[in-house]
Order: structure tokens, then sequence, then C-alpha cells
């Protein structure tokens, strides 16, 4: 089996359109998270949370109609509201993206292209290198660069 129809089997083939159906109509449901913990996009964000002052205001909590629409829970909107105040946000003010943005995380940094380039042109310059380890290959790319720079074999 084709790593495509894995793929496709896992995630399910997208719906086609039958000639009934038009590309006019709206979704009936806004696409819900597959598991807990997923990101939201930030339209998703702000439209829920637009939604929620705009009923908030008018008297209303209908979370059923903003989980429909945009796949936003109750207690995101909670979250994402608190979030954005704490950003600067003060209800009644259009709503900036960066007040329901994700922080900057930490974690690895990228690899910059020009030690991607010195990897592939140390791999590609002859064919005895093609059969070198990992970490051969992380210490051949090491001596071409400038400074104490050392790279990981785990990067290569």
């Amino acid at each position: 089996m084709g790593v495509m129809m894995k793929v496709m089997d896992l995630i399910g083939s997208p719906p086609l359109m039958s000639e009934s159906s038009s590309a006019d109509e709206e979704p009936s449901e806004a696409p819900k998270a597959s598991k807990k913990g997923a990101q939201h996009s930030i339209g998703a964000r702000i439209q829920a949370l637009f939604r929620f002052e705009t009923i908030h205001t008018l008297g209303g909590l209908l979370f059923e109609a903003i989980q429909k629409e945009t796949g936003v829970s109750r207690a995101a909107v909670y979250a994402l509201r608190s979030k954005a105040i704490e950003k600067g946000w003060k209800p009644g003010t259009p709503i900036e993206p960066h007040y329901v943005e994700d922080r900057l995380r930490s974690g690895r940094p990228k690899t910059s292209l020009a030690i991607i380039d010195l990897i592939i042109a140390t791999l590609t310059r002859n064919s005895t290198l093609r059969g070198y380890s990992t970490a051969e290959i992380a210490l051949k790319v090491s001596e071409k660069l400038p400074g104490s720079k050392t790279i990981s074999p785990s990067t290569i």
C-alpha cells in the first residue's frame, strides 16, 4: 500500500462534491478538533471571541452556536478572552490577531540554510562520504564551519 493511501486511510478522504451540491453552500458544522489541545486557526479564534462579545452584549450566551460555527469550545472562548485581555485588548474594540496568537515556545532552533547547504555539498562531493555515519558526516561538516561551531549528528 502506498504512502498516500495510508495517509488517506488515517485522515479520511475529502468529501466529493456531488452534482446536487454547490460550492456556495455553507458547511453544516465547523470542523471538530481531533484531539485534546488541538489548535484553532487565528481566524476561528477571532471569530469566536467576536461572536462571544456580540452575543454577550445582547444578553444571551449561545455557546452551542459559537462552537458549531467556529469549532471553539466554551472553555476555549473564555480562555481566549482572558488571554486577549491580558495582552491589552479592551472588550468592544477591534480584535487584532496578536491578542489571540499563541506565544513563542522554546525548542530546538531551526537549522540554517547555510548549514543545510554545507551538509548537502559534503554528502554530494564524492561517493565515499555517502557511506559515512551521521557522526562522521557531522565531524566533516563541523570542520568547515567558522569558529568552534559544531554540528550534532542528530542534525544530519
